[in-house]
């Protein structure tokens, strides 16, 4: 996957040191909806105040903490399966992985302290198949960055970032994603819209000034 990574990378860079995002963000209206199951439904959350005591509040949690929610959930479901053995222990078949107790010694024989480094899996290869996913991947990446980056502005209640701003953001995501790829990490490097949502719930932002 490294020299996938790589060139899917310095494309994802390119994008943004051409400026191509702020062109088009300049000459066409950009929609983007981000819609989910149950986005217009909210959940009831005992909260309690000095002001006004206990009481309920309605709040998308579900779209806020969908995907941690969603590995919560996987976890327990896994556990109940292992614990009635009702998941294959079978280390030669595919469906061992979803037990808990499933490669267990890789947490406890794993380095307390490692760092990557260049080549360490050996030289980069190149995959076309593999590269066209990478690729696909930081095409979507790229839109979805733009979505965060207004999101979070939003959020933070500050003035949208401006597409100079927007490019200088693309470029170096998609610079750090290849760098992943020169140690082997095997992922890229993007924006995580629920750190947007945990801005929300905590009120904990940082401004800083968008320079040109």
């Amino acid at each position: 996957m490294q020299g996938s990574l790589i060139l899917a990378g310095a494309i994802h860079s390119l994008i943004g040191v051409t400026g191509i995002v702020g062109f088009l963000m300049r000459t066409a209206i950009m929609a983007i909806i981000l819609s989910m199951y149950l986005c217009k439904r909210k959940v009831p959350i005992p909260i309690w105040t000095r002001k006004n005591g206990f009481q309920i509040i309605w709040y998308p949690l579900h779209q806020v903490l969908s995907l941690l929610l969603s590995v919560i959930f996987g976890w327990i479901l896994s556990a109940i399966l292992t614990h009635f053995n009702l998941i294959s222990s079978d280390p030669k078949s595919p469906e061992s992985f979803a037990r808990t107790d499933s490669r267990s010694d890789a947490i406890t024989s794993a380095h307390r302290f490692y760092l990557p480094y260049p080549g360490q899996f050996g030289l980069p290869s190149f995959n076309i198949g593999m590269f066209c996913a990478f690729l696909i991947g930081s095409i979507m990446s790229v839109i979805d960055s733009i979505c965060d980056y207004h999101a979070c502005a939003a959020t933070c209640k500050v003035p949208a970032p401006p597409g100079l701003a927007i490019n200088r953001g693309i470029a170096i995501e998609g610079f750090c994603s290849a760098i992943s790829g020169t140690v082997g990490c095997g992922h890229a490097t993007s924006t995580f819209g629920n750190n947007i949502g945990a801005i929300a719930v905590t009120k904990v932002s940082f401004y800083f000034r968008y320079g040109v």
